[in-house]
């Protein structure tokens, strides 16, 4: 009996620790106006460490930063018309990219990520653009949040939602471990390799 009473307490706190469940005091993030957080809505949220997206919005570029881009700077591109096929985007420097301005822009299989940052901290997107989703907010999600998948370097990967089986950040894995998006499929995992220390 005693023995069943320990390992029916171990179930509930991993369920508990991992659970999907991310921090209540969640932040709202905006749209980038000259690489920095400006007004505009992203439909995205960061909960602790973790990021959800909680609604689709119409997603901009960053135009004002745009508008410091020069090709004799060695920048690639200024105007669209620069780019074949493509829309010239700026982060550090000004490129040609895929840009999408909503979900309809996407494949089925995947979701317009806005521009994204909250004041006062790195951005987490730099410019609008697809990525693999197998959510595009919490109403696909039967309840849970519709996490944003971030590498072990803290990469965007997509939109996953989130379940009683995945981490929800470092606090959620032992040992030291990290936790970080599943390569290529949905949910998060727990990683204890080389390459997740080298991004520290």
């Amino acid at each position: 009996m005693r023995w069943a009473v320990l390992v029916a307490f171990a179930v509930t706190v991993v369920g508990q620790g991992c659970g999907g469940v991310v921090d209540d005091d969640c932040v709202p993030a905006m749209q980038l106006v000259n690489y920095e957080a400006g007004t505009s809505p992203a439909g995205l949220e960061r909960c602790g460490r973790a990021w959800n997206r909680t609604e689709a919005v119409v997603a901009e570029r960053d135009t004002v930063a745009l508008a410091s881009c020069d090709v004799e700077q060695d920048d690639q591109c200024a105007t669209d018309d620069q780019c074949t096929g493509q829309q010239c985007v700026a982060t550090d420097e000004c490129f040609c990219a895929n840009a999408c301005g909503r979900d309809d822009d996407c494949a089925d299989d995947e979701a317009c990520l806005a521009s994204a940052a909250i004041a006062g901290d790195e951005p987490l997107s730099h410019f609008p653009r697809c990525v693999p989703a197998t959510c595009r907010g919490p109403q696909d999600c039967g309840g849970s949040d519709c996490g944003v998948q971030l590498g072990l370097c803290g990469n965007v990967m997509g939109l996953s939602c989130r379940s009683a089986f995945d981490c929800v950040d470092r606090d959620d894995c032992a040992f030291g471990g990290y936790c970080a998006g599943n390569e290529g499929r949905s949910g998060w995992s727990c990683f204890y390799d080389e390459a997740a220390i080298a991004c520290e």
